[in-house]
């Protein structure tokens, strides 16, 4: 990226920043209690949030039956809230189904204004992260970023030729836009990663560079600080959810930490493994078993590699030991999968996280992780190919 664009995005970024403490302090202030600005009863809420409860056990067990449950919560609304709400639980059970179908109603959920803000904020961090968790740039460019309100969050400059880079600056634009509605720890930490991936490794000479990672450390303080509402002002909001919300936060903010430590800011070696060890632990506490702890495996296995391949080796077979009940079809296998495979992904180098030569060397010390990579559609050939 030359210096224009730099600049460019800085100036972006300084703004983006400002309206996320806007929002925040905003919403710090304004919702301290469990009030909406829509007419529904405590009661109305304990009733339609006892129904989520038991689509959510459906999920786990039985994803058809979980899509009766969420088309006839749908079907029964009786509010904004509660059709928003309903909406959003059909889009999350149809993200085990069809990725597409999932990310229009997630995008119809984020743009209707008659809905809870909070509501519309997570809908669209669900849509964004439909491609950030896949690397699936032909979703992207085909159904996510298009139409109404979405086709907007594209660069100017988008040419026909559509690359992940390129998405990555839609990715920014759709969560700034999110900021708008609610301000979420989960968006805030996404854009510190997507900012700090436009840095270049090496010292932060520059001020261009230095105002940029400025602006990181700033949505990852904010990003901080909207997590530890959760459990309080947000708590109406997360409900069973917290604790997954808790992990993929300090996931991500773990990420952002390790792109500012390889482009020279002040952030330690120590701090990058201590965020991703606190992540892991936060999934483990209450046994996720999910994408969201595996993914964090693989962040931590990938980080330790990066630091002592040879040092760390047994602790990485360890913890890619448990990727054998992983489905190939998982959007953390997708994404593996796009990254070998798909020529618009943009892979990071070999000193980044998530990239090829690192998934090779990887899959060279577990089977396991060898085993999901293969069964997630990677040739036998791709990963014996040279680093």
């Amino acid at each position: 990226m030359n210096l224009q664009s730099i600049v460019k995005n800085t100036s972006l970024l300084v703004i983006a920043v400002l309206l996320a403490y806007a929002v925040y302090w905003y919403y710090t202030n304004q919702i301290s209690s469990s009030s909406t600005d829509e007419s529904v009863t405590t009661a109305e809420r304990s009733g339609f949030d006892n129904e989520l409860s038991t689509l959510s056990s459906s999920l786990r067990a039985d994803t058809e039956e979980a899509l009766r449950q969420a088309t006839q919560l749908v079907a029964q609304a009786e509010s904004p809230y509660e059709e928003g709400r309903a909406k959003l639980a059909l889009g999350l059970v149809l993200l085990r189904l069809d990725l597409a179908e999932a990310v229009t109603v997630f995008k119809e959920v984020s743009t209707e204004p008659t809905y809870h803000p909070f509501t519309r904020a997570r809908a669209t961090w669900y849509a964004v992260g439909s491609y950030l968790n896949t690397n699936d740039t032909t979703l992207a460019n085909e159904h996510l970023y298009t139409g109404p309100t979405w086709e907007d969050f594209r660069p100017n400059a988008a040419s026909d030729s559509v690359t992940s880079a390129m998405l990555d600056q839609a990715s920014m634009n759709a969560l700034s836009y999110s900021f708008n509605i609610y301000a979420t720890p989960q968006a805030a930490a996404q854009l510190a990663v997507l900012d700090a991936k436009l840095l270049d490794a090496g010292t932060p000479e520059s001020p261009q560079k230095q105002a940029l990672i400025a602006s990181i450390q700033e949505q990852l303080t904010l990003a901080e600080n909207l997590l530890a509402r959760i459990d309080t002002v947000d708590r109406q909001f997360y409900a069973n959810t917290s604790f997954v919300v808790k992990a993929s936060t300090l996931d991500t903010t773990a990420l952002a930490l390790d792109y500012l430590h390889l482009t020279g800011a002040e952030v330690t070696a120590a701090q990058v493994e201590e965020r991703y060890r606190a992540a892991l632990a936060a999934a483990m506490e209450r046994q996720l078993d999910t994408d969201h702890e595996y993914r964090i495996r693989y962040h931590l296995a990938d980080y330790l590699l990066r630091t002592d391949a040879d040092a760390n080796r047994n602790e990485i077979i360890e913890l890619l030991t448990p990727m054998t009940s992983l489905s190939g079809l998982s959007h953390l296998a997708l994404s593996f999968y796009n990254t070998f495979t798909n020529d618009a992904v943009v892979t990071p180098a070999p000193t980044q996280p998530g990239s090829r030569e690192t998934m090779i060397r990887l899959a060279k010390l577990s089977p396991e992780f060898k085993s999901l990579l293969l069964s997630a559609g990677v040739s036998a050939e791709q990963l014996t190919s040279s680093e």
